[in-house]
């Protein structure tokens, strides 16, 4: 599958009625992508594609469902705000991180060779509800960096050096 394969299976999926759809291509899309898309948009009055935006936050914040690549920071943000989320890895790395958020529940995967309208359409047409990421997930890591550093400064000696990075570990792989 080509860059912008999840942009066009996008466009081309059946929304439920009371849906509208912002794309984000982001500025490195091929311009003869955006250029179809764009065309697309003009038989769909509720689909709007947008280049780019400087910070994507108020949109995910106002978005009641997000479908998006598997990117870090992408992921990172959409978790943040608690979205049901259908990630479309593209990477390896982005499939590890996927599959880890789908086994705790968090995000839905859809994976590349399985990526169609249909498929599109089916999940934006079940039922979800927002994931307790909150719950899952400790996005307070600046606050434990002091107590992390101290421990990995008193070294090996230290009673409990190794226990307090099974969290962070864990959290790592995701």
């Amino acid at each position: 599958m080509g860059r912008g394969a999840l942009a066009e299976a996008f466009v081309q999926a059946d929304w439920p009625a009371d849906t509208n759809g912002v794309l984000l291509t982001g500025p490195y899309m091929p311009p003869e992508v955006r250029q179809r898309l764009r065309r697309h948009t003009t038989a769909h009055p509720r689909l709007r594609v947008v280049e780019f935006i400087p910070e994507p936050a108020p949109l995910l914040q106002q978005a009641d469902r997000v479908i998006a690549m598997g990117g870090y920071n992408t992921v990172a943000e959409v978790l943040s705000f608690e979205k049901p989320a259908l990630i479309v890895p593209r990477a390896t790395e982005q499939s590890v991180r996927a599959e880890r958020l789908h086994e705790l529940g968090l995000v839905d995967v859809l994976h590349l060779d399985s990526l169609h309208p249909g498929a599109l359409t089916k999940w934006l047409s079940r039922d979800v509800a927002p994931p307790q990421v909150h719950q899952r997930i400790d996005f307070n890591g600046l606050s434990r960096l002091p107590r992390l550093l101290e421990d990995v400064l008193a070294g090996p000696s230290h009673a409990d050096a190794r226990r307090p990075y099974e969290g962070v570990l864990q959290h790592a792989a995701v």
